[in-house]
């Protein structure tokens, strides 16, 4: 990340489908897109683009709760 400081998410009803994030754990950093999956029977919201292992979520509060206990971080980009 670069020396600006960028603005961490602090809740799940922040973060906006489309949108671009940065997620860190501290260490290294991924730039992923929120992506909504539909198929015909399911919808799930996941990270596209995203190295470190973080799994699809029936929303977006389960989503945000996962990488929030793995210690990852989530910035605006």
């Amino acid at each position: 990340m670069t020396k600006e400081a960028k603005k961490q998410v602090k809740h799940a009803y922040d973060l906006e489908v489309g949108q671009s994030y940065i997620l860190s754990d501290g260490f290294d950093h991924d730039v992923v897109k929120l992506v909504r999956q539909n198929t015909y029977d399911d919808q799930s919201y996941c990270l596209d683009g995203v190295k470190m292992s973080v799994p699809e979520f029936d929303n977006l509060y389960q989503l945000f709760n996962y990488c929030k206990k793995q210690g990852y971080k989530i910035y605006e980009t």
